[in-house]
């Protein structure tokens, strides 16, 4: 699958050598770290771009005639404090995630460090220097549709709408395609997964998202490819 966050392990130490020995990184290679790093940098401000929104909701809300005004129930107003509290939670994970990795890929731009807080947040990594705009607003809502999925594809929250939609492609998936058993005149080992017909169907997951559904059609015993693009 291919994402547009890349992430990088901490065995891909030939590119760190590379670099460290003062060589020059390839134009595909900026390109990279210039994309990596926008998407680094939207995370980091991702509360502060929530905090945009929930003015911008309030800004509508004040705009209101009061006789419409007065007939929003409270639960309207609540949400816009919840929503507060579920960015500051969030922005607390991203905070460690970005730090893990600007601390392990060679892809840390100078123009980045490690600093002892800013405006009163947590140790992390902060610009340095003027690095543009800090609020990316197509980005940042690339970033929320990725939350949306990780919600609906990955928590127990969406787990009535994965087996309301996954679930029908599921069955349906095992009806037309079911995977059969060997004949008893087949050679494979009873250990190896051919021995019990699984993998003799291969499933091609367009558009898969974050890769749940591929997951679950590989575990019913299909070899599965999925494929996902993001710009």
């Amino acid at each position: 699958m291919t994402f547009g966050v890349h992430t990088f392990s901490t065995f891909q130490q030939p590119e760190a050598h590379f670099l460290a020995k003062g060589n020059k990184m390839s134009t595909e290679d900026e390109e990279e770290r210039e994309h990596w790093w926008n998407v680094m940098r939207t995370f980091l401000f991702y509360s502060e771009f929530v905090e945009m929104e929930v003015a911008r909701r309030q800004n509508h809300l004040s705009k209101l005639k009061p006789a419409h005004y007065n007939r929003l129930p409270q639960i309207t107003f609540d949400k816009l404090g919840m929503l507060m509290q579920a960015a500051e939670v969030n922005q607390g994970f991203f905070d460690g995630m970005v730090k893990y990795h600007a601390s392990n890929s060679f892809l840390a731009p100078p123009e980045y460090a490690l600093t002892e807080g800013m405006e009163g947040r947590e140790e992390g990594i902060y610009p340095t220097k003027d690095v543009g705009p800090i609020i990316n607003i197509t980005q940042h809502h690339r970033n929320n549709a990725v939350l949306h999925s990780l919600l609906r594809e990955w928590s127990t929250l969406g787990a009535q709408e994965r087996e309301e939609s996954m679930g029908m492609l599921l069955t349906e998936l095992t009806h037309r395609l079911p995977i059969l058993p060997l004949s008893p005149s087949t050679s494979a080992p009873t250990s190896s997964p051919s021995a019990t017909g699984a993998f003799q169907h291969r499933v091609l997951v367009p558009g898969c998202g974050l890769g749940r559904l591929a997951l679950e059609v590989a575990a019913k015993g299909y070899r599965c490819e999925g494929n996902e693009f993001s710009a």
